[in-house]
């Protein structure tokens, strides 16, 4: 979508899903179990008329696993010479 400035916004949704085997045997326990999980993410990027971009994204890691949860943050930015 272009902006007034001759910018371009372009936003994004994400969905992985992400499985988890069987990790390592610690004193004769498991320390993770096999179980599928899912990890959301939403940003935008603005990339701009001279080769230059921005990207800013948050995601929320732990969907379906009552165990986890992890928020990020991600900011990028690009410039072209």
């Amino acid at each position: 979508q272009p902006l007034e400035n001759g910018w371009h916004l372009t936003p994004y949704v994400a969905l992985n899903g992400i499985w988890t085997f069987d990790s390592a045997t610690a004193n004769g326990a498991n320390t993770i179990g096999e179980q599928l999980r899912a990890k959301t993410e939403f940003g935008l990027t603005l990339n701009g008329n001279t080769n230059q971009s921005l990207d800013l994204s948050i995601a929320y890691d732990g969907i379906g696993d009552p165990n986890y949860q992890a928020l990020s943050a991600k900011f990028g930015l690009s410039v072209g010479f």
